[in-house]
């Protein structure tokens, strides 16, 4: 990574200035194979890989799973050797000019135009694979490239006078925004050598592939703001804002969102100041609504495409008259209005004992109107994909508090102790009329895992519910019907349906699932919420200690009450494309002399009990984690000096040191992935195989002169 930057301003007379700033960035990445939060890349695929499979060949190549009964995976240093070469490159730049004038004495007018310019170019190659049971006799090489350019131009003209006890500052202003993007891609298969330097769009012997995109939004803004303050002591603050976007449907493009504050200092009254142990305290309440856009650009549209492939029809019958038609791509939605976040909090900042003791504490309801989101559209809509609609409403009340004592203990050693907590509550308030939930599928080979239903928090895991393992023929006969169950033939080995044919189906040794309805059968009336993503409560710990030229600090992060869908055990606990097995698969399975086990028996024939989102895969998140520590020791300033050095420490920092928890994935604060837009609550908590936070230790020497 390159990086430039320049700064300057210039006073052009007494009261007009102009500027500007200018930066470029200039990144060469290798791209992750399979990326993050995916069943492909190769974290996933290092456990899906068995262990009695070497890695590499006699002949020093890739070595998998070409033999029968062992997966169908590529091993993952197999996957990153051959994706070494598949690089992502970006150019950007930065850059903004702007012009100030004083007028009238107490008027200020500015304009400033911002730019920024991007562009991607990344190019992918896939080898022939011969050595998994699915192998690839073909390969491939593609290269896409793509750029964006925005532009943003603000004008303001701003008030600010201060008379006796009065500070009055307001200001009105305007703001156009204008983005355009274009994406090209193109590929070609059967390359003669694998050779990087071979690698060229022109090579390729087979199936020239292109494709393209592009589009643009606008947005276009009038706000205004008004602040007065009082003797410092009771403090006004109103904004008003009127935006317009062309990503909102063109029949609601604009949106209104108006904010109001108001502060009260109330240790500076009269009645306040008998009391020595309080510095400061300030109570501040607030109301306001912000609007959120974040949906395809073109999703008022609909789009309408073609292929000889897709849509094409023999006009005389003849196999040599073949015209291409024309099926909707994607459905427009030209009623989508602005998502809205109306916020109202009180908070409290207040210092005590000589500002030894600091607190700061909110409490707040936010709640969203018109909540956006992907819709799914009915299998009779065809294959076109489907718009950002407003699904409904939802609430989040809670707390942040932030609390902070310092002090020492004699003349050398001092000591600050700060601790944080959050704790909010999520529920969905209102579904659209026409649905009773909305869904989100998170790409797993379960389909939805999450449900948004009214009464419920976004992102609630749904499915199933384990009450146990069946031990007996006697539970199997009084229990609901499960598929695959039959009655009188509760063998665990050997279950049969009607027809005598063998069925991989639930018996003695198989999950016993709950019948939430109680009419005798298991069907997908009996899901139910088994999950709650959302935690009860994060927290986070700092210290910091100091004594004589010693010093120490330590953050400590969690959080509690959280449930997380290991979805990965998907492929380690089950039958699933008979990858590796997790340990507690065999030593966890019931059997006859282990009622008590987590897993069903072993039967490489049931693939039911794991074809569906269920409570087995529910495990709790909470956990507390030493994000950083840090012990350094400051040289003495006479020995410093003597190397010509003002000041000089050594330090060792370690981050991510230790995890305490009982979630038994890699890592229980891993990433969520968004599935357009800003859709990390609709998948939280799904972990899909995500990359662990590494931990680091570093020693370092700061040094000034």
């Amino acid at each position: 990574r390159y990086t430039i930057r320049a700064n300057s301003e210039f006073e052009v007379k007494k009261n007009i200035r102009i500027g500007e700033s200018f930066q470029y960035n200039f990144i060469n990445e290798f791209k992750t194979p399979g990326g993050n939060q995916r069943e492909g890349n190769v974290f996933t695929k290092s456990l899906q890989h068995h262990s009695i499979v070497p890695l590499y060949d006699i002949m020093g190549g890739p070595s998998s799973n070409k033999a029968p009964g062992i997966g169908t995976g590529e091993a993952p240093t197999s996957t990153i050797l051959r994706e070494k070469d598949n690089t992502n490159q970006y150019t950007q730049i930065l850059g903004n000019v702007y012009a100030e004038a004083t007028i009238l004495k107490y008027f200020t007018a500015r304009t400033q135009f911002n730019l920024q310019h991007n562009t991607g170019w990344n190019r992918y190659y896939t080898y022939r694979r011969y050595e998994v049971s699915e192998p690839n006799a073909s390969n491939s090489y593609g290269e896409n490239a793509n750029y964006s350019t925005g532009w943003t131009w603000t004008n303001t003209l701003t008030y600010a006078r201060q008379f006796g006890q009065h500070n009055v500052k307001a200001y009105v202003g305007t703001e156009a925004l204008k983005n355009v993007n274009r994406y090209l891609s193109a590929g070609r298969n059967n390359y003669f050598i694998d050779d990087p330097s071979y690698r060229s769009l022109d090579r390729g012997e087979k199936n020239q592939t292109n494709s393209g995109n592009g589009g643009s939004s606008s947005l276009y803004s009038l706000f205004a703001r008004a602040d007065y303050a009082y003797n410092d002591r009771y403090l006004l603050s109103a904004t008003i804002r009127r935006d317009g976007s062309s990503r909102i449907g063109f029949n609601n493009p604009y949106g209104t969102f108006p904010a109001v504050s108001v502060g009260w200092r109330i240790s500076q009254e009269n009645f306040m100041r008998s009391l020595s142990w309080l510095n400061d305290l300030k109570l501040r309440v607030g109301w306001g609504q912000t609007g959120n856009q974040a949906v395809d650009p073109a999703n008022s549209y609909s789009f309408y495409g073609g292929s000889i492939g897709g849509t094409s029809y023999d006009i005389n019958g003849a196999s040599n008259n073949v015209v291409s038609g024309y099926a909707i791509a994607r459905f427009g939605n030209p009623d989508t209005r602005w998502e809205t976040n109306t916020s109202t909090n009180v908070g409290i900042d207040a210092s005590f004992l000589s500002g030894r003791i600091d607190l700061v504490l909110d409490l707040y309801q936010r709640r969203t109107t018109d909540l956006l989101f992907n819709s799914r559209l009915p299998a009779t809509a065809g294959l076109g994909a489907a718009p950002s609609i407003n699904v409904g409403d939802m609430e989040n009340r809670g707390f942040d508090m932030s609390l902070n004592y310092r002090g020492n203990v004699g003349p050398d050693l001092r000591f600050e102790v700060g601790l944080n907590l959050a704790h909010y509550q999520n529920k969905i308030l209102r579904v659209n009329e026409s649905d009773d939930a909305f869904f989100s599928d998170a790409y797993t080979r379960f389909g939805a895992i999450s449900r948004g239903q009214k009464g419920q928090p976004i992102g609630a895991f749904y499915g199933y519910v384990v009450q146990g393992i069946f031990q007996s023929e006697a539970e199997v006969k009084a229990a609901a019907t499960q598929p695959g169950i039959d009655k009188e033939k509760p063998d665990p080995f050997k279950n049969y349906d009607v027809g005598g044919e063998l069925i991989r189906g639930q018996g003695i040794g198989r999950f016993r699932f709950q019948d939430i309805n109680e009419d005798g059968k298991i069907d997908e009336k009996d899901q139910t919420f088994i999950g709650n993503p959302h935690p009860k409560l994060t927290y986070g710990l700092n210290l910091s200690l100091a004594y004589k030229s010693f010093d120490f600090t330590a953050f400590f992060q969690g959080v509690y009450g959280n449930d997380i869908f290991f979805y990965n055990r998907w492929w380690t606990d089950f039958n699933s494309f008979q990858v590796n097995r997790s340990e507690q698969m065999l030593y966890d399975s019931w059997r006859p002399d282990r009622p008590n086990a987590r897993l069903p028996l072993l039967d490489n024939r049931d693939s039911f009990a794991n074809n569906f989102a269920n409570s087995y895969y529910i495990q709790k998140g909470s956990y507390l984690r030493a994000k950083s520590v840090i012990l350094g020791y400051k040289i003495p300033v006479a020995l410093s000096q003597k190397v010509g050095l003002d000041n000089a420490r050594v330090y060792i920092q370690g981050q991510n040191l230790f995890t305490v928890t009982k979630y038994e994935g890699m890592d229980p604060a891993f990433l969520q992935n968004a599935d357009g837009g800003d859709g990390r609550d609709r998948v939280i908590g799904i972990d899909q195989g995500n990359f662990p936070m590494a931990r680091t230790v570093l020693v370092g020497l700061s040094l000034s002169f």
